[in-house]
């Protein structure tokens, strides 16, 4: 069994003048390429365009609790700042 690479023999075709002319036609990208880019793409992008989709539409529709240290409340009028109860759900799941 040998490992060395095939040589390929390029055709050529002569025209009455003597000179030849390459019956071959440069490819400008391979199919095989467009396959990995679309794989690559789908791979990544779709996903990432679901996930990112769902969690503005969570987002939208006021899911979920607020995850900062303090909430703006308004007390007799004025806005103050108080501790958040629910801050420590996100590191201490009930």
């Amino acid at each position: 069994m040998s490992l060395k690479p095939k040589k390929h023999s390029s055709r050529k075709a002569h025209s009455g003048s003597g000179k030849s002319i390459s019956s071959e036609k440069p490819a400008l990208s391979s199919p095989i390429h467009h396959l990995w880019i679309f794989r690559i793409c789908a791979a990544v992008l779709i996903p990432l365009f679901l996930l990112g989709g769902f969690e503005v539409a969570l987002r939208i529709i006021g899911y979920g609790y607020p995850t900062k240290f303090f909430n703006v409340e308004m007390i007799n009028g004025e806005r103050y700042y108080v501790p958040n109860d629910r801050f420590g759900y996100r590191f201490f799941p009930a």
